[in-house]
């Protein structure tokens, strides 16, 4: 789905709000899809989902595996991550998921 990558790989690189919303719009226009029914939800569509626990970490679609690292913050009301923070944490653990960090 190349709907899946398009925030991570070109509109997050982009500076001004203005070219983010030409390049979503592009994408719409060449893949045929509507903002009504966009093929990839976007970023804010999880907001501010944020999940902890002893086995793993979750940040909006991206998950990671805690392995045997354990800690006593595991309640995500323990960890101060802002609402502003939560499309770059999602973006990190992405990167880490596909092997490109």
């Amino acid at each position: 789905d190349p709907g899946m990558f398009v925030e991570l790989i070109y509109v997050s690189r982009l500076r001004t709000p203005d070219l983010r919303l030409k390049v979503r719009t592009l994408f719409e226009v060449v893949f045929s899809c509507s903002s009504d029914n966009p093929l990839y939800p976007p970023p804010t569509a999880l907001g501010s989902h944020f999940h902890v626990n002893r086995k793993m970490l979750q940040v909006g679609y991206s998950t990671f595996s805690r392995g045997n690292f354990h800690s006593a913050l595991t309640e995500a009301h323990a960890l101060d991550v802002l609402h502003g923070q939560m499309p770059f944490l999602d973006a990190v653990l992405t990167c880490i998921n596909m092997g490109w960090l």
